[in-house]
């Protein structure tokens, strides 16, 4: 049992809906149940109270960073583990979709340490419909429909949040690409396969599976800078502007451009505009793959208190 409440927690620290619901505004703590202002204030504290001394920790002044390094990675999966416990029992109790959508809407209002507790150990960011035949749900005390549901709901707000507002859809791009998430960091090959791939899924998919292949393609049109064509889009109406997206794509595939500054493709006719470590060169994809440090530094760039270590990137 202990192995398995650990593959579920690293899975809610990873990578949809039936019917339509009303609206949820998400940032108004009035209109959410109070069972869901309470495990948000418990999520956003998680493991403050247990761990002072790691608190005082900043990135730039860790010192020994190394000798740190593994005080570190415990206080952060105690953490994630802490906030995951939380929302499982708050699921658990019989939370609402009003209470859900609320505490996904919490994203980008408190600061980059309870974006990390809510990314990365309280929701299932990384898991996906098939997921719920995994053993999640038993373990979770909860039905398989349920926990399809439940993703369901947090994938919809999540889509509904980011659409809304693309200044959180880049930081929760950052976010996912420094966790992996996001998978073709430099490759445009990987690009385009993942592409086409998000198409057959948007054609295949059950109706409670919508949202989970619409936040994949927020992730892909962030990925390549065309946040422009979701401007004005409904949230139902992702699929079309897919295909406009995606034939794009297939015009521009050739002439894309990894910007590592930014962590995006860009359109270009210039395959030495982007610099690497400030030295211009020509990009061999295929050659140079994982290598070239296209991972942000962290998930966040406003974080400050205990850093996020690299290595939780690959645990978590």
């Amino acid at each position: 049992m202990k192995d398995l409440l650990l593959v579920i927690v690293l899975l809610s620290c990873c990578a949809g809906c039936s019917g339509e619901a009303e609206e949820t505004n998400t940032d108004s703590a009035v209109s959410a149940p109070e069972a869901a202002i309470t495990c948000w204030q418990r999520i956003k504290t998680a493991g403050s109270a247990e761990h002072g001394d790691i608190e005082a920790l900043e990135m730039h002044n860790v010192g020994d960073l190394f000798g740190s390094y593994n005080r570190i990675e415990e206080y952060w999966m105690a953490t994630f583990h802490q906030a995951f416990t939380v929302f499982n029992g708050y699921i658990s109790e019989g939370a609402n979709d009003e209470g859900i959508a609320y505490l996904v809407g919490r994203f980008g209002k408190e600061g980059a340490q309870a974006d990390a507790r809510l990314l990365f150990g309280a929701l299932p960011t990384l898991c996906g419909p098939a997921d719920a035949e995994s053993g999640i749900a038993d373990a979770m005390g909860i039905s398989v429909e349920r926990f399809r549901h439940v993703l369901n709901v947090v994938r919809r707000e999540e889509v509904r949040l980011l659409l809304e507002d693309h200044d959180l859809l880049k930081r929760y791009y950052r976010a996912a690409l420094w966790k992996g998430i996001v998978i073709w960091p430099t490759l445009s090959l990987a690009l385009n396969e993942n592409a086409e791939q998000l198409g057959k899924d948007f054609a295949a998919a059950r109706e409670d599976e919508y949202w989970h292949h619409a936040r994949s393609f927020l992730l892909m049109a962030c990925a390549t800078d065309r946040l422009d064509l979701l401007e004005g889009v409904a949230p139902h109406d992702l699929v079309r502007v897919y295909h406009v997206w995606y034939k794009w794509l297939q015009d521009n595939v050739d002439v894309l451009v990894f910007d590592p500054q930014h962590f995006v493709w860009r359109c270009s006719s210039e395959w030495q505009h982007w610099s690497i470590n400030g030295a211009p060169e020509r990009l061999n994809w295929l050659k140079q793959g994982y290598n070239l440090g296209y991972f942000p530094p962290g998930p966040f760039e406003d974080l400050s208190g205990p850093p996020i270590v690299a290595g939780l990137r690959l645990k978590l």
